[in-house]
């Protein structure tokens, strides 16, 4: 009698254990969709000048200029991410 019950939950514990690896999850991660920067092109500066040449310093300054639009769209950027994941975690609650 006890071979026979164990013949017979055996391979059924065995089906319910293989079953239950197969199971699919809800990813955990949310869907985020925010604009993500262009990084800008800065242009070298001319070599044979003097750093302190008019043409040099215009290009210097071009260049902060466009890294610093940059940083605030990347700060914009992760702004966009924050806000999504607090709207993404307020539905949950």
């Amino acid at each position: 009698m006890k071979r026979i019950l164990l013949s017979l939950l055996i391979p059924l514990l065995m089906i319910l254990t293989l079953s239950s690896c197969c199971a699919t999850t809800k990813s955990a991660v949310p869907d985020i969709y925010c604009n993500r920067p262009i990084k800008p092109f800065l242009q070298s500066l001319d070599k044979s000048k003097d750093f302190c040449t008019e043409e040099n310093i215009k290009t210097l300054l071009t260049n902060l200029n466009q890294m610093n639009k940059y940083s605030k769209s990347l700060e914009s950027t992760i702004k966009c991410y924050e806000d999504t994941l607090k709207k993404d975690t307020s539905k949950k609650d």
